[in-house]
């Protein structure tokens, strides 16, 4: 497989949840916001002196506000919060994002760094907290939860990219990264996944609630990004549409026309679920756009889908698939499917079973790049907040029932047994070979050729050179620091 395009080795993301929340309060209030992303720097050896030399030149400022979008960045989270509040200890320091709005409790203890816990969208309550506090600046005796309403369509803000220009990436452009400004069109989803966080609490109505921009603002939001970095040197960007659901059909066709008249040169990503998707009449305005669209497959045989409640009719859901996939191939629009192997219930069979169908799906595609994921239990989810039904019905085994407590995240969130046949060894080999087993097919058939496209067959190159680099060495170092970090788990199998 070969590839004569400009090769490109990382991908940055803005952090979009800040920018709203930077948006909104620059557009209600007077105050200088500032974004720092600082989800590669805290991870590097030396980390506190580091990031304290980051920190350093605010000492002037009086509020910082901490992101945990994910269960998986808690305790970097506590870190960053500590550390803030060394250096500015008369501060007052928000944390919000989805853990926050899950287990607020977490961020609330003695000696804890925070002083306002936001659970749901922030944006409005952090708002009216800090008009509060501009006038009366007080920090609370210990920390407060504040629980946020879903925002109406009258409150959203589109993102002033402004506020971007001073993240690394975007300061100063490296022609070797891809970067994704993900773009919300929508908040919510009506869809009920079990391995979905949808926590029954205050966050259950913001992710619930399906909230859709008018088409109008929609576009504005996306022609917002091209006018400030279409011309931006050795910058390449992709507009990412990350909404939990595109649109309905009605929305995606008339934002589909607008964009072929109006940004058609740009590249665009979305994703959505396929059996919503309706490839005849969709294709024919995709094609004529440089868009990659994805979706989210999530079980390959219909044993899964029912278990992950993903749909109520799975065989037509999966031959939905099948004709999706051909169609999008056939016109050679680039698209991926997103399979999850290691959720409760998995057993010998239902792996084959996936891999045959996948095998099946990308036999003779040259536009079709399949993603498999370990499954990874996350808190609010229904299979976190059942794990009883789970362990009784198929024999799985929840080895770290808080693990984003623990320092080794990357392990402890992946360290469950699916059922009483396929426990977390088998996972760690089947998740290999299926890498191994779909690219090297995908390698010998070639990624597409479109001419006008030729950035993003480098990314599919890319992803599938490195995915078959790094998988033929998964299993041995994924197991070795599992056994030396974890040993009793082996006994435990």
């Amino acid at each position: 497989m070969d590839c004569n395009t400009p090769k490109r080795t990382d991908f940055a993301h803005p952090p979009s949840q800040i920018l709203f929340i930077a948006t909104y309060l620059k557009k209600h209030l007077d105050i200088h916001v500032e974004i720092l992303d600082l989800a590669q720097k805290i991870n590097l050896e030396n980390r506190e002196k580091k990031l304290n030399d980051y920190l350093s030149i605010y000492d002037d400022f009086k509020f910082f506000g901490v992101s945990c979008y994910s269960s998986s960045l808690y305790l970097d989270s506590i870190f960053l919060g500590n550390t803030i509040r060394k250096l500015y200890p008369n501060s007052c320091i928000f944390v919000g994002g989805r853990h926050p709005s899950i287990y607020p409790n977490d961020f609330s203890y003695p000696e804890s760094p925070f002083d306002y816990i936001f659970a749901g969208e922030a944006e409005v309550e952090l708002y009216k907290l800090l008009k509060k506090l501009f006038i009366n600046f007080k920090r609370p005796i210990k920390p407060k939860i504040i629980n946020c309403e879903p925002l109406s369509v009258n409150e959203f803000v589109n993102i002033d990219w402004s506020l971007a220009e001073s993240l690394d990436y975007i300061k100063n452009p490296n022609p070797n990264i891809y970067v994704f400004f993900p773009l919300f069109l929508s908040r919510g989803c009506s869809f009920r996944c079990n391995f979905c966080q949808d926590p029954n609490n205050n966050l259950t109505k913001c992710y619930r609630t399906v909230r859709r921009l008018p088409l109008n603002e929609a576009l504005n939001a996306i022609l917002s990004i091209n006018q400030r970095f279409r011309d931006r040197k050795n910058l390449f960007y992709v507009v990412s549409i990350s909404d939990p659901l595109f649109g309905n059909y009605d929305f995606r066709i008339k934002l589909y026309k607008e964009l072929i008249k109006k940004a058609p040169e740009q590249y665009y990503g979305a994703q959505t679920r396929l059996d919503l998707f309706k490839p005849d009449k969709e294709i024919t305005y995709i094609k004529k756009l440089k868009f990659m669209i994805e979706f989210g497959m999530d079980g390959g045989c219909e044993k899964m889908l029912k278990i992950l409640n993903k749909t109520r009719q799975p065989n037509k859901y999966l031959r939905q698939i099948v004709y999706a996939s051909k169609k999008l191939d056939e016109n050679q629009i680039f698209h991926s499917i997103n399979t999850i192997i290691g959720h409760p219930g998995e057993t010998n069979k239902t792996l084959s079973q996936t891999i045959e169908f996948l095998r099946a799906l990308v036999r003779n595609k040259h536009y079709l790049l399949p993603h498999i994921f370990r499954y990874g239990w996350w808190p609010g989810s229904e299979t976190y907040d059942n794990m009883k039904k789970y362990e009784t019905k198929y024999g799985t085994k929840f080895f770290f029932k808080e693990w984003w407590k623990f320092e080794n995240q990357k392990y402890t969130a992946l360290l469950l047994n699916p059922s009483n046949e396929v426990n977390f060894i088998d996972i760690t080999y089947n998740f290999r070979d299926f890498h191994l087993d779909l690219f090297k097919t995908i390698s010998k058939n070639r990624i597409g050729q479109r001419e006008d496209m030729k950035e993003i067959r480098q990314k599919y190159f890319f992803i599938i050179t490195m995915a078959i680099n790094n998988m033929k060495h998964y299993p041995a170092t994924f197991l070795k620091d599992v056994r030396e970090k974890f040993p009793h788990l082996f006994d435990l199998n």
